[in-house]
C-alpha cells in the first residue's frame, strides 16, 4: 500500500508539472510500473495474498488522486 501511495502520488504530482502529454504518460507509466512490480514481488515472495495487494493498489491510487485534486485546487 505504501509503495503504491508514494510512487503514484509522486508520479501524479510530477506529471502535473509536465506540459506535454507524452511526458506525463511516461512519468505516470513509470510510477505505475514501479508500484505494480513491488506488489507483484510481494505476492511472488508469498508475504501477501493477491487480494491484499489489489487493496493496496486501490488505496494507493485513491490517495494519489486525492492529492492531485488537492494540488490542482490550491494552484487555481
Amino acid at each position: 500500500m505504501m509503495s503504491a501511495a508514494i510512487y503514484l502520488t509522486l508520479g501524479a504530482l510530477l506529471a502535473s508539472t509536465r506540459a506535454r502529454r507524452r511526458e506525463q504518460a511516461w512519468v505516470l507509466g513509470g510510477a505505475a510500473a514501479i508500484a505494480a512490480l513491488v506488489g507483484m514481488s510481494r505476492v511472488a515472495l508469498g508475504v501477501h495474498w493477491p487480494t491484499d495487494v489489489l487493496a493496496g493498489w486501490a488505496f494507493g491510487a485513491a490517495w494519489a488522486i486525492a492529492w492531485l485534486w488537492i494540488a490542482r485546487s490550491v494552484i487555481r
